[in-house]
């Protein structure tokens, strides 16, 4: 595969044989038939189902002309038929270029442009949409609708598939790919950047989950998965549907989170990981379920994506549930460090050390080492790692320096080892020569009692260079009295936001989950860069009120 992100492919006819991700399908087929794949809200589908239905999809796919090597766009809510069709795509040698279902018309239309799909699957919410726009983007890829995949379970059509499958053999052959190959193509949330491709391969996949199951032994014990998460991003396609099914295990899909259910479902089904973001974990605490719910199942709970409150962290301790921190990027597989149990209460701000075949280093502007805790950029060399971006190569030039994957975040690392994320590279603060990171007044914010949601950003200051500034969605009652308060308390003065413009509604989220920190720019820096020092906006009649801070 070029670094350019063409796929290897194998020439028409010929079998490949290689390490496929779809192979361990086949063995809990045999191994335990009866053992729950996957659970929606609608159904059940045991190993027993799941392996002939993909080769089903597999067959259909070939039959309608997939070549080894095309993309193959599925979109839609989380679903079992979803997952079947991702399988399906991999089980027929093509490459799954997920969409996710809460992009905006611009995005999907800028991922159909870059992946350029042989094939779109869009479910009947999308369909049509999804239609119009490759119709207006006059690209070739031809849509089909979910349901179709859905009507491949049934054991006639299945049966039907297969005769014919047979009687053409010669034409379209059961094409086996794996190794090298490039197997998924994950779009990046676009916090930073506008999306790019990043391409792993099944055998960085399967790296993945085998440092995963060492890592922490949940992930190899037939685990019970619970994605509250898209599955279009890394932690759903990666982290929840292949790295869960290697195992043997099962995995549980929700659309977003109702915190109720969540409860009532890690109860009842005795689910054992349950991977998160923050602002999901904050939803279930926030349930009248939680004090009396029974966690007693889970074996793993780790979070990513943004720093964890200790509020929320004291939550779930005290209902014996250890919030593990951890760090990684799509770039990564998801996740490549984790803490450990051991530091869980004692060290909750450690993110862990790297998996056994990862190499982490902190590195400063020139590319030395770090010493122990100072803080610089991350990054990472390791089996699971994507070889690049797709058909991107100055990206994929950018990213990699001699062989090691610049991450953009800033971390520190102590004597053992231990990665504590500072922030994202791009968002350091630098005010009168020193360096800020918003993710640590973030957490401080977010401690304030009322403060929902919190995104602080460096405006620029005639004295200082930037000025800490912050946005922040808050309950009613919450006053700027108490904001100031906390900050001056648990922050140094240099780091304590001058300008706080109060939002009238919840802070903008990517389809990820996560905040859409360019878009709370964007609304915000220009408003925040016009406010005096001591002044703030009141969300409600919108006016300009002083308020010393000194």
């Amino acid at each position: 595969m070029s670094q350019a992100g063409t796929p290897a492919t194998s020439p028409p006819g010929q079998r490949y044989s290689g390490r496929s991700l779809v192979d361990p399908l086949r063995w809990w087929y045999q191994k335990n038939p009866d053992v729950a794949a996957i659970v929606d809200r609608s159904r059940s589908v045991t190993y027993r189902q799941l392996w002939p239905w993909v080769r089903g999809v597999s067959r259909h796919l070939l039959r309608s002309g997939l070549q080894p090597g095309d993309r193959v766009s599925v979109i839609g809510a989380n679903t079992a038929e979803w997952c079947v069709a991702a399988l399906g795509i991999l089980a027929a040698g093509g490459v799954v270029a997920p969409f996710n279902v809460r992009w905006v018309e611009r995005e999907i239309a800028h991922a159909i442009s870059d992946a350029q799909p042989r094939l779109i699957i869009a479910d009947d919410d999308t369909v049509k949409s999804v239609a119009k726009m490759v119709a207006d983007g006059r690209h070739d890829a031809e849509v089909v609708p979910l349901s179709v995949i859905a009507a491949l379970e049934d054991r006639a059509a299945l049966e039907e598939l297969a005769v014919a499958q047979e009687r053409t053999a010669a034409a379209t052959p059961e094409v086996i790919r794996g190794g090298h190959d490039l197997a998924v193509l994950v779009y990046t949330s676009g916090s930073t950047s506008a999306p790019k491709g990043v391409m792993f391969t099944h055998d960085g996949v399967l790296a993945a989950a085998y440092e995963s199951s060492l890592a922490d032994p949940a992930f190899g014990a037939s685990p019970k998965y619970l994605l509250c998460l898209p599955l279009a991003g890394c932690a759903g396609i990666i982290r929840g549907l292949l790295i869960n099914l290697i195992p043997g295990g099962t995995l549980y899909l929700e659309d977003g989170v109702d915190p109720d259910y969540v409860i009532d479902l890690i109860a009842r089904e005795r689910i054992t990981i349950l991977n998160t973001q923050p602002y999901i974990f904050e939803r279930i605490a926030e349930s009248p379920l939680f004090d009396s719910a029974d966690f007693s199942s889970l074996r793993l709970t780790t979070v990513a994506g943004a720093t964890v409150p200790p509020s929320l962290l004291a939550k779930y301790i005290a209902h014996g549930v250890l919030l593990r921190q951890a760090w990684g990027q799509t770039e990564v597989a998801g996740s490549c460090v984790i803490n450990a149990p051991e530091f869980a209460v004692t060290h909750p701000e450690f993110c862990g050390q790297a998996a056994p075949f990862t190499k982490l280093r902190i590195v400063r502007p020139d590319g030395t080492a770090c010493d122990p805790n100072e803080a610089g950029e991350i990054v990472v060399q390791g089996p699971s790692l994507t070889p690049g971006y797709w058909n991107d190569p100055e990206a994929t030039a950018t990213a990699f320096v001699d062989g090691w994957f610049r991450s953009g975040d800033i971390g520190r690392l102590d004597s053992d080892g231990n990665l504590t994320f500072v922030g994202r590279k791009k968002e350091i603060i630098i005010s009168g020569g020193i360096n800020i990171a918003p993710a640590e007044i973030e957490v401080v914010l977010c401690e304030v009692p009322g403060v929902l949601e919190a995104v602080v950003m460096g405006v620029p200051d005639e004295r200082f260079g930037e000025a800490v500034a912050a946005v922040l969605h808050v309950a009613d009652g919450t006053t700027l009295e108490e904001v100031q308060r906390t900050c001056f308390e648990r922050l140094a003065d240099y780091k304590v936001p001058r300008r706080i413009i109060v939002a009238g509604q919840p802070l903008p989220r990517l389809p990820t989950g996560k905040l859409a920190r360019p878009a709370v720019h964007a609304e915000y820096s220009a408003a925040l860069t016009r406010l005096e020092p001591t002044m703030y906006v009141d969300r409600h009649v919108i006016r300009f009120v002083s308020k010393s801070i000194t």
